[in-house]
């Protein structure tokens, strides 16, 4: 398993996820987003990979949201969430700020979520304890 980046050529990365005699079982970063950065590959324990994306996206102001992906490498599947969001106007007013911190123990993972903006954080995953079972992120 490994990940790779190439800015110079027409896709922009992919995440190798098994090589099986010649061809590679792969997560291609632009199927999800466009103008993105792939970044924190973390290796969370032997069954799964953590990998957060942000995407800067154009528009009125300036407009930046993330997802934390996790990658099943025993079952080649993966679980995506809303990590953060921030949106300000042209003037750099801010009009909504919300994130999730996501922490990885004992197979369990633990998220605290921050609204810096009073009830605008609608996305990012909410605070809790959570667990995949049977291919499902669920909150225990």
């Amino acid at each position: 398993m490994r990940s790779c980046s190439n800015n110079s050529l027409e896709n922009k990365g992919l995440f190798l996820i098994e090589k099986k005699k010649n061809y590679w079982i792969v997560y291609d970063y632009n199927e999800f987003v466009s103008n993105y950065t792939a970044e924190k590959h973390r290796f969370l324990n032997n069954n799964y990979v953590s990998i957060e994306v942000t995407a800067f996206r154009s528009g009125m102001g300036t407009n930046i949201y993330s997802w934390y992906l996790i990658f099943d490498l025993k079952n080649k599947t993966y679980i995506t969430l809303f990590k953060s969001e921030y949106n300000a106007n042209d003037e750099g007013i801010i009009i909504n700020k919300c994130e999730s911190e996501i922490k990885f123990k004992n197979e369990k993972f633990m998220i605290k979520r921050t609204s810096f903006t009073k009830n605008k954080c609608e996305y990012c995953i909410e605070s809790g304890i959570y667990k995949i079972i049977n291919g499902k992120f669920v909150k225990v």
